[in-house]
């Protein structure tokens, strides 16, 4: 999570003048990962809209546009269009998975993240 935040465009060059500022910028952070900025890994939607379920039907709508303009002007599309399926299982930083009893699989960090049980990140406060 770190890299993230550190790689984050609007992620300040000076430290923070106070620990009130520090929560200031998490929470504007967290709401704008959370809320606007689409992620490459979920298709482009927001962990918002994966967790509402919104994520699929706005996947097959881009799908069905795609198609149409793949039929209208075949010329231009070499391939088949982009694959717009949502993945079923999506990680934040993957670590080397350690077999859990049950027969299924986890990161040492538990971050793994399913379709329907999408975990938000948090700002908690300070």
């Amino acid at each position: 999570m770190f890299r993230t935040i550190k790689y984050w465009p609007d992620y300040p060059n000076r430290p923070f003048a106070s620990k009130g500022e520090l929560c200031e910028w998490v929470a504007t952070f967290v709401e704008c990962c959370n809320h606007q900025h689409r992620h490459s890994s979920i298709k482009f939607e927001t962990p918002h809209q994966r967790q509402s379920g919104h994520a699929v039907e706005i996947c097959r709508q881009r799908a069905h546009i795609y198609e149409k303009a793949r039929k209208k002007h075949p010329r231009r599309w070499s391939r088949s269009s982009r694959c717009w399926r949502q993945p079923e299982v999506v990680w934040i930083n993957k670590t080397p998975e350690e077999p859990l009893n049950s027969g299924s699989t986890i990161s040492s960090e538990g971050l793994k993240i399913s379709q329907g049980a999408t975990t938000f990140m948090k700002a908690t406060e300070c």
